[in-house]
C-alpha cells in the first residue's frame, strides 16, 4: 500500500485510524507526517538539477571541481571586464566623434572662407578688366589705370550671374545711361574723360578735337546735341572709328 504525501481533501484520507493519524492538516490540505518526506515536486526539481549537474560535471572531463571553480570565476571575471572596457570604447567613440565634427566644421568654414576670398578676386578681376579695356579705348594715360579702377570699383560690381551692373552710392539703385539702358565700363569712362580729364591723353580726352582729326569741324562733336552733325558722323566712322565711337559715348549716344 503506497501512500501520498499530500492528499486534498478530507474525504480521501485513508480509513484506517491508525494511518489516518499520520496526517496533519496544513492550511486546506492534508500532508503525511514521516520524517524525511518531501512533496513530490520539489523531489522532481531536486532530481533534474542533479542531472543537470552531473552533465555539467562530464563536460569538465578530467579538470578538478577546484580548478573548475576557478575557471568559471575567470570567466566571470573576464565578463564583467569585457563590459567596462565596451564602456571606456563607447565614451572614447563618442569623444573621438565630437572631435572629428569640430574638425569637419573647420575645414568647412576654411573652405567657405577660401571660397569667399575667391570670389571677390574674381569679382574684382573682371571689372578692373573691363575698366583697363574701356580706358585704354579711350586713350588712358601711361599709368593711369590704377586711379580710373579706384574710382570705377565704387560704381560697379557684379550680380548673382556674374554680369557687371552699375550702382548709385547706396549700392542698391542701378544707374542708366542717357540711352536709358544699363550704365556700361564703357558709358561710365567716357564721363570719365570730362571729370577726370587728367587720366587720359589730350588728343583722347574730353572735349580735345584733335588737330586735323576728320569729322571733328571746329574740334566740335557731331554726335552732341549743339552740334549734330550726320555728315561728319560719317566721315568719322569711316577714318576713325575708335574716336567716333568715344564722342558718341561722351554725348549719350550709341554708336
Amino acid at each position: 500500500m503506497s501512500l501520498k504525501f499530500i492528499i486534498a481533501t478530507e474525504g480521501d484520507l485513508p480509513e484506517d485510524e491508525t494511518i489516518k493519524a499520520l496526517y496533519k492538516k496544513e492550511g486546506d490540505k492534508w500532508v503525511l507526517g514521516v520524517e524525511g518526506a518531501v512533496p513530490k515536486a520539489q523531489l522532481n526539481e531536486f532530481r533534474d538539477q542533479n542531472i543537470q549537474l552531473r552533465k555539467d560535471l562530464e563536460g569538465l572531463g578530467d579538470v578538478p571541481p577546484a580548478d573548475a571553480a576557478k575557471a568559471i570565476k575567470r570567466v566571470e571575471e573576464l565578463e564583467a571586464q569585457v563590459d567596462k572596457d565596451k564602456g571606456k570604447f563607447d565614451q572614447l567613440l563618442e569623444k573621438r566623434t565630437e572631435a572629428m565634427k569640430l574638425e569637419h566644421s573647420k575645414q568647412l568654414e576654411a573652405i567657405g572662407k577660401d571660397l569667399g576670398q575667391t570670389r571677390g578676386q574674381l569679382k574684382t578681376l573682371k571689372i578692373d578688366q573691363a575698366l583697363i579695356q574701356a580706358g585704354s579705348e579711350f586713350g588712358l594715360r601711361a599709368g593711369a589705370g590704377p586711379d580710373l579702377v579706384s574710382r570705377g570699383r565704387s560704381v560697379f560690381d557684379l550680380d548673382e550671374e556674374g554680369h557687371i551692373v552699375a550702382f548709385d552710392e547706396d549700392g542698391k539703385t542701378k544707374r542708366y545711361n542717357a540711352a536709358g539702358e544699363p550704365l556700361q565700363p564703357k558709358d561710365w569712362v567716357a564721363a570719365a574723360t570730362k571729370e577726370a580729364a587728367h587720366l587720359f591723353d589730350e588728343s583722347q580726352g574730353a572735349g580735345s578735337a584733335g588737330s586735323g582729326s576728320a569729322g571733328t569741324a571746329g574740334g566740335k562733336n557731331p554726335w552732341a546735341k549743339d552740334s549734330w552733325n550726320l555728315t561728319e558722323q560719317g566721315k568719322l566712322m569711316t577714318a576713325d572709328p575708335a574716336r567716333a565711337q568715344r564722342l558718341a559715348a561722351q554725348a549719350g549716344k550709341k554708336y
